[in-house]
């Protein structure tokens, strides 16, 4: 009989691969009860090829002997179990489909392999080939100059005891080598190396990184309205020619440099995403960075003769909070200097929004035009149809939350 290894087309159908549930519910390996299904002789060995067409004349053969084939202890009870499945029982997809997850069951095992020997006693004789489950024992991060050990781990997403999945390792790698490259190295490599225990069952990881030649800024050039020179540009961006083209840090800085817009009044100012291309003659990268700052906006304050301007400024400095300004913010802003003029007793408060805009100098001046009003000191406070709890309760509780709400103690002074 010549050496032959035939993949069963009906149990194919079944599985595409045996790894363990548990990898695939881990977002790791994909998952199934049978990998590989083949024929050998009575000698053992084996040779590949495709004759699906014959697969169906092993179904319904005896099985006539069991072996199992596996670098760590098998049960006698998962022994005797998978006989009870499969002992001088004709072979079918469904008792071998049961006899294969008795091993998955162990939570040991990561892929079953089954083989198949031809004229064994009159019937056949079935190898089950049994891949432990791979622990991580060790992993070791070596030439990382450029990117702290930490920040890989925490990508790498892997410790010492979790399971070991190449192609989720694979995915891990490939992640980092992307930090790379937006780190201004687009030449890194990293090479794995696996040292596996005599029974496979753990396994130390070794990643040799290369991170090669960093590329570098070579030209900065800034496109748009940037409404403010180009030497208060680069200071608030923070990057020179020669430096590292770091896009990662890069971007991050452009989210300052809107940031240092608003504080400088373009309140409606836009920083567009970073263009970079190779310089031609030369080395390095051409950086472009469009800003579009608009008008530049100043707040003022009218009326204000008992609150100080210093005081009302910072109100409004804090309803900003670093956003833009538009009707909403006004709005916002508004009804906070209203809120803050009754916790000091101006209930009669009255605001309101002017505009004055010079189209020359790209300056709009947005003026909060304020009616004072009387301070009114709160002096009594009584209570009608409280039949269950006492009006000295009551009073308790509502100067407590007076006290909260307004800043002047003098406003309740006089209250009885």
């Amino acid at each position: 009989m010549k050496n032959t290894i035939i993949i069963f087309t009906f149990l194919m159908l079944l599985v595409l691969s045996g790894r363990s549930a548990k990898g695939q519910g881990a977002g790791q390996a994909p998952s199934s009860d049978l990998s590989t299904l083949a024929l050998t002789d009575k000698a053992g060995s084996e040779q590949e090829q495709s004759q699906r067409g014959k697969s169906h004349i092993y179904q319904g053969r005896i099985v006539r002997g069991i072996e199992i084939d596996s670098s760590i202890a098998i049960p006698s009870e998962v022994v005797e179990l998978l006989k009870k499945h499969l002992y001088n029982q004709p072979l079918f997809y469904r008792n071998l489909k049961s006899a294969i997850s008795i091993f998955f069951r162990m939570g040991k095992i990561a892929d079953v392999k089954v083989y198949i020997q031809d004229g064994y006693k009159g019937g056949i004789k079935l190898k089950f080939r049994l891949q432990p489950v791979t622990i991580i024992q060790e992993i070791n991060i070596i030439d990382n100059d450029s990117l702290k050990t930490s920040r890989i781990t925490r990508l790498l997403d892997l410790k010492a005891g979790d399971e070991y999945f190449q192609d989720q390792l694979n995915k891990k790698v490939a992640a980092i080598i992307s930090l790379y490259q937006r780190k201004g190295l687009p030449n890194a490599k990293i090479t794995v190396n696996t040292r596996f225990s005599h029974s496979k069952d753990q396994v130390v990881l070794y990643l040799h990184i290369q991170e090669g030649e960093p590329v570098k800024i070579g030209k900065i050039v800034f496109k748009g309205d940037i409404g403010v020179t180009h030497w208060r540009l680069r200071e608030w961006l923070e990057v020179n020619e020669g430096d590292i083209f770091d896009k990662e840090s890069i971007e991050e800085r452009l989210e300052n440099l809107e940031k240092y817009y608003l504080y400088a009044g373009y309140l409606t100012v836009k920083v567009n995403p970073i263009k970079s291309e190779r310089i031609t003659l030369g080395k390095g990268i051409k950086l472009q960075i469009s800003v579009d700052a608009g008008y530049r906006y100043k707040i003022d304050l009218s009326g204000n003769a008992k609150m100080s301007k210093s005081l009302l400024l910072k109100v409004i400095k804090d309803a900003l909070k670093d956003k833009r300004l538009d009707r909403y913010s006004l709005e916002r802003i508004r009804d906070k200097l209203h809120l803050f003029y009754q916790r000091y007793g101006f209930w009669g408060v009255k605001i309101s929004i002017g505009f004055i805009q010079d189209k020359k100098r790209r300056q709009r001046r947005v003026t909060f035009l304020v009616e004072e009003g009387r301070q009114m000191k709160l002096r009594s406070i009584r209570f009608k149809g409280n039949r269950i709890l006492l009006s000295r309760y009551l009073m308790e509780r509502a100067k407590e939350r007076l006290e909260e709400f307004y800043y002047q103690d003098s406003i309740l002074q006089q209250l009885d």
